[in-house]
Protein backbone atom coordinates (compact mmCIF):
# COMPACT_ATOMS: atom_id res chain seq x y z
CA UNK A 1 0.00 0.00 0.00
CA UNK A 2 1.08 3.79 -0.84
CA UNK A 3 2.45 5.84 1.93
CA UNK A 4 1.96 8.87 0.62
CA UNK A 5 -0.49 9.97 2.72
CA UNK A 6 2.20 10.16 5.82
CA UNK A 7 2.99 13.69 4.79
CA UNK A 8 0.28 15.09 5.82
CA UNK A 9 0.23 13.42 9.86
CA UNK A 10 3.43 15.42 10.15
CA UNK A 11 1.73 18.38 12.32
CA UNK A 12 -0.61 15.57 14.24
CA UNK A 13 -3.90 17.27 13.13
CA UNK A 14 -5.26 15.17 10.50
CA UNK A 15 -6.02 11.56 11.00
CA UNK A 16 -7.84 9.47 8.06
CA UNK A 17 -9.34 7.02 9.47
CA UNK A 18 -10.08 5.55 6.02
CA UNK A 19 -6.44 4.35 5.89
CA UNK A 20 -7.08 1.97 9.28
CA UNK A 21 -10.65 1.03 8.00
CA UNK A 22 -8.49 -0.43 4.84
CA UNK A 23 -6.35 -2.43 6.54
CA UNK A 24 -9.15 -3.68 9.05
CA UNK A 25 -10.99 -4.56 6.13
CA UNK A 26 -7.99 -6.87 4.74
CA UNK A 27 -7.97 -8.11 7.97
CA UNK A 28 -11.80 -9.23 7.37
CA UNK A 29 -10.33 -11.17 3.73
CA UNK A 30 -12.04 -7.96 1.86
CA UNK A 31 -8.90 -6.43 0.17
CA UNK A 32 -8.21 -5.26 -3.42
CA UNK A 33 -6.66 -8.46 -4.96
CA UNK A 34 -4.72 -6.12 -8.22
CA UNK A 35 -6.24 -3.08 -10.20
CA UNK A 36 -8.13 -0.54 -9.42
CA UNK A 37 -5.65 2.22 -9.40
CA UNK A 38 -7.39 5.95 -8.97
CA UNK A 39 -6.23 8.57 -11.29
CA UNK A 40 -7.60 12.24 -10.88
CA UNK A 41 -9.09 13.82 -14.58
CA UNK A 42 -6.92 16.95 -15.65
CA UNK A 43 -9.95 18.44 -17.73
CA UNK A 44 -12.71 18.42 -15.11
CA UNK A 45 -14.25 17.33 -11.56
CA UNK A 46 -13.83 13.20 -11.98
CA UNK A 47 -11.39 10.27 -11.34
CA UNK A 48 -10.24 7.15 -13.34
CA UNK A 49 -10.83 3.73 -11.39
CA UNK A 50 -8.36 1.11 -13.32
CA UNK A 51 -9.87 -2.49 -13.94
CA UNK A 52 -9.22 -5.00 -11.24
CA UNK A 53 -10.60 -7.74 -9.34
CA UNK A 54 -11.22 -7.22 -5.46
CA UNK A 55 -12.06 -9.60 -3.20
CA UNK A 56 -14.94 -9.88 -0.90
CA UNK A 57 -14.65 -12.15 1.79
CA UNK A 58 -14.04 -15.65 0.08
CA UNK A 59 -15.28 -14.41 -4.14
CA UNK A 60 -13.32 -12.45 -6.56
CA UNK A 61 -15.57 -9.71 -7.79
CA UNK A 62 -14.31 -8.21 -11.34
CA UNK A 63 -14.04 -4.41 -11.43
CA UNK A 64 -14.62 -2.40 -15.12
CA UNK A 65 -12.48 0.56 -15.45
CA UNK A 66 -14.98 3.15 -14.74
CA UNK A 67 -14.87 7.50 -14.70
CA UNK A 68 -16.53 8.69 -11.54
CA UNK A 69 -17.43 12.36 -11.18
CA UNK A 70 -17.15 13.83 -7.94
CA UNK A 71 -19.58 17.04 -6.36
CA UNK A 72 -18.39 20.20 -6.95
CA UNK A 73 -15.71 22.17 -4.98
CA UNK A 74 -16.59 23.78 -1.52
CA UNK A 75 -16.02 27.21 -1.80
CA UNK A 76 -13.69 28.30 1.17
CA UNK A 77 -12.53 25.06 2.27
CA UNK A 78 -10.67 21.89 0.66
CA UNK A 79 -12.32 17.95 0.72
CA UNK A 80 -11.06 15.13 1.07
CA UNK A 81 -13.40 12.32 -0.73
CA UNK A 82 -13.34 8.79 -0.54
CA UNK A 83 -13.17 6.20 -3.82
CA UNK A 84 -14.88 3.00 -2.66
CA UNK A 85 -15.78 -0.39 -4.15
CA UNK A 86 -19.01 -1.34 -2.07
CA UNK A 87 -20.44 -4.57 -2.28
CA UNK A 88 -23.91 -3.27 -2.10
CA UNK A 89 -25.78 -6.09 -0.68
CA UNK A 90 -24.37 -8.13 -3.80
CA UNK A 91 -24.82 -5.63 -6.28
CA UNK A 92 -21.53 -4.39 -6.22
CA UNK A 93 -20.54 -0.64 -7.22
CA UNK A 94 -17.71 1.97 -7.60
CA UNK A 95 -18.86 5.27 -5.58
CA UNK A 96 -17.19 8.50 -4.01
CA UNK A 97 -18.04 9.41 -0.79
CA UNK A 98 -18.44 13.52 -0.98
CA UNK A 99 -16.55 14.49 2.16
CA UNK A 100 -18.51 16.47 4.29
CA UNK A 101 -16.68 16.55 7.67
CA UNK A 102 -14.20 19.28 8.95
CA UNK A 103 -12.06 20.44 11.88
CA UNK A 104 -11.42 24.14 12.64
CA UNK A 105 -7.86 24.85 14.04
CA UNK A 106 -6.97 27.91 16.60
CA UNK A 107 -6.42 30.09 13.27
CA UNK A 108 -9.89 29.18 12.10
CA UNK A 109 -8.78 27.01 9.21
CA UNK A 110 -10.28 24.01 7.75
CA UNK A 111 -9.16 21.31 7.94
CA UNK A 112 -10.83 18.35 5.74
CA UNK A 113 -11.75 14.90 7.32
CA UNK A 114 -12.90 11.56 5.24
CA UNK A 115 -16.38 10.12 5.52
CA UNK A 116 -16.32 6.77 7.66
CA UNK A 117 -17.02 3.61 5.57
CA UNK A 118 -19.40 1.04 5.96
CA UNK A 119 -18.38 -2.67 6.54
CA UNK A 120 -19.21 -3.63 2.73
CA UNK A 121 -17.36 -0.64 1.33
CA UNK A 122 -13.44 -1.42 0.67
CA UNK A 123 -11.87 1.86 0.06
CA UNK A 124 -9.39 2.78 -2.75
CA UNK A 125 -7.96 6.02 -2.91
CA UNK A 126 -8.40 9.77 -1.33
CA UNK A 127 -9.40 12.47 -3.78
CA UNK A 128 -7.99 16.16 -2.35
CA UNK A 129 -10.67 18.43 -4.26
CA UNK A 130 -8.99 22.31 -2.93
CA UNK A 131 -12.01 25.08 -2.94
CA UNK A 132 -12.92 26.35 -5.87
CA UNK A 133 -11.20 23.79 -8.09
CA UNK A 134 -12.17 22.46 -11.40
CA UNK A 135 -9.83 19.43 -11.25
CA UNK A 136 -9.14 17.11 -8.21
CA UNK A 137 -5.59 18.22 -6.81
CA UNK A 138 -4.17 14.77 -5.40
CA UNK A 139 -5.00 11.46 -5.28
CA UNK A 140 -3.88 9.22 -2.59
CA UNK A 141 -3.57 5.64 -2.95
CA UNK A 142 -5.04 3.20 -0.04
CA UNK A 143 -5.19 0.06 -1.72
CA UNK A 144 -4.51 -2.31 0.97
CA UNK A 145 -3.60 -6.30 -0.80
CA UNK A 146 -4.70 -9.49 1.97
CA UNK A 147 -2.63 -8.92 4.77
CA UNK A 148 -2.38 -12.92 4.66
CA UNK A 149 -2.52 -13.10 0.60
CA UNK A 150 0.74 -13.20 -1.28
CA UNK A 151 0.69 -11.48 -4.73
CA UNK A 152 1.73 -14.62 -6.60
CA UNK A 153 1.77 -18.22 -5.93
CA UNK A 154 4.02 -20.09 -3.65
CA UNK A 155 5.89 -16.94 -2.31
CA UNK A 156 6.73 -15.77 1.67
CA UNK A 157 7.24 -17.58 4.31
CA UNK A 158 5.52 -17.72 8.13
CA UNK A 159 8.11 -18.11 11.19
CA UNK A 160 11.17 -20.66 10.70
CA UNK A 161 12.78 -23.62 12.13
CA UNK A 162 14.09 -21.81 15.00
CA UNK A 163 10.88 -19.17 14.97
CA UNK A 164 7.93 -21.12 15.24
CA UNK A 165 3.98 -20.43 15.88
CA UNK A 166 2.75 -21.87 18.85
CA UNK A 167 -0.22 -23.60 17.58
CA UNK A 168 -2.46 -22.92 14.18
CA UNK A 169 -6.43 -23.18 14.09
CA UNK A 170 -8.32 -23.22 11.09
CA UNK A 171 -11.29 -24.42 9.93
CA UNK A 172 -10.10 -26.03 6.83
CA UNK A 173 -6.58 -26.48 5.31
CA UNK A 174 -5.41 -27.52 2.13
CA UNK A 175 -1.66 -27.97 1.86
CA UNK A 176 1.14 -29.47 -0.48
CA UNK A 177 3.59 -31.94 0.89
CA UNK A 178 3.90 -31.54 5.06
CA UNK A 179 7.94 -31.84 6.43
CA UNK A 180 7.77 -33.66 10.02
CA UNK A 181 10.25 -32.31 12.27
CA UNK A 182 11.66 -35.88 12.38
CA UNK A 183 12.81 -35.37 8.74
CA UNK A 184 9.78 -37.70 7.68
CA UNK A 185 7.11 -36.35 5.38
CA UNK A 186 3.94 -36.54 4.04
CA UNK A 187 3.63 -35.93 -0.31
CA UNK A 188 1.32 -35.93 -3.08
CA UNK A 189 4.13 -36.60 -5.56
CA UNK A 190 6.09 -39.47 -6.81
CA UNK A 191 9.75 -39.80 -6.89
CA UNK A 192 9.91 -37.53 -10.67
CA UNK A 193 7.69 -34.42 -8.53
CA UNK A 194 4.46 -35.54 -10.30
CA UNK A 195 1.42 -35.30 -8.68
CA UNK A 196 -0.08 -38.90 -7.71
CA UNK A 197 -3.95 -39.85 -7.28
CA UNK A 198 -2.86 -40.55 -3.67
CA UNK A 199 -0.62 -39.70 -0.60
CA UNK A 200 3.06 -41.15 0.34
CA UNK A 201 4.89 -41.12 3.37
CA UNK A 202 8.79 -40.86 3.14
CA UNK A 203 11.64 -41.68 5.79
CA UNK A 204 14.06 -39.16 6.44
CA UNK A 205 15.82 -40.72 3.93
CA UNK A 206 12.99 -39.47 1.32
CA UNK A 207 12.51 -43.58 0.93
CA UNK A 208 9.20 -44.38 0.38
CA UNK A 209 7.20 -46.30 3.57
CA UNK A 210 3.78 -46.45 2.60
CA UNK A 211 1.43 -45.21 -0.66
CA UNK A 212 -2.32 -44.88 -0.52
CA UNK A 213 -3.79 -44.36 -3.93
CA UNK A 214 -7.14 -45.49 -5.40
CA UNK A 215 -5.81 -48.59 -6.80
CA UNK A 216 -4.90 -50.02 -3.38
CA UNK A 217 -2.40 -49.62 -0.23
CA UNK A 218 1.79 -50.31 -0.73
CA UNK A 219 4.11 -50.79 2.42
CA UNK A 220 8.00 -50.42 1.27
CA UNK A 221 7.06 -50.93 -2.32
CA UNK A 222 4.74 -54.14 -2.15
CA UNK A 223 0.98 -54.05 -2.81
CA UNK A 224 -0.47 -54.89 0.28
CA UNK A 225 -4.43 -54.37 -0.26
Amino acid sequence: MTLSWLKYLDDGRTLWTTVFEAIVQALRNKFVVDGCEVTASTTDLSVDVAAGNIMYEETVHNVSATNLALAAAETNKDRLDVVVWDYNGGSPVLKVLTGARWLTDADGNYIPQTERLTDEQIPLAIVRVPAGASVPSDVYDVRVSSILMPESDVKYVIGAADRRLKALYVRDAYIGDAKLLNGWSITEKDDDGEVIDGVRILDDGGVEIFKVTRDGLWFRGRKIA
